[in-house]
């Protein structure tokens, strides 16, 4: 299934995950998209800041929660703090669903929280309507949560 990404502008994401498997399965997701940015891999929140120091800024960045080093949500708040890079919006990809880490998320000012799910497909749908909302920036108002229930 290949889904379309609307919009034009997007040249690469950046996601920080210390896990292979996910970030495999992450960048296969993102390819599926008709219109597919590039995908950057940190694989920690130092790495990651390394990264965002660099030009050009990424258009989205995901973060894992759980990562050595330096954690998703310390990696974040560092990024609020840089004045060129804290409009970047920012989503959270965790195997955690503890709700101290989305109520955490959302008043550092995340753009949403998603627990990892645990099929490829549900993946796949999930960062499609992520990409299509922040093309379309509907983003605005809403908070993004997804939770295994």
């Amino acid at each position: 299934m290949v889904l379309e990404s609307p919009g034009s502008g997007i040249d690469f994401i950046l996601l920080a995950d210390d896990d292979q498997d996910d970030v495999f399965l992450f960048e296969e997701s993102v390819r599926l998209l008709k219109q597919a940015p590039t995908v950057v891999v940190a694989t920690d929140g130092v790495s990651a800041l390394e990264k965002l120091a660099l030009s050009p800024l990424p258009v989205l960045i995901f973060l894992d929660i759980n990562m050595p080093r330096m954690n998703g949500l310390e990696c974040f708040s560092r990024i609020r703090m840089d004045a060129r890079i804290a409009g970047v919006p920012v989503l959270f990809l965790s195997t955690s669903s503890n709700q101290h880490f989305v109520d955490e998320a959302k008043r550092l000012g995340a753009r949403g929280y998603i627990q990892k799910p645990s099929s490829f497909i549900e993946l796949h749908q999930i960062i499609a309507e992520v990409i299509s909302r922040e093309c379309n920036r509907l983003h605005q108002t809403t908070f993004y949560t997804y939770i295994n229930q």
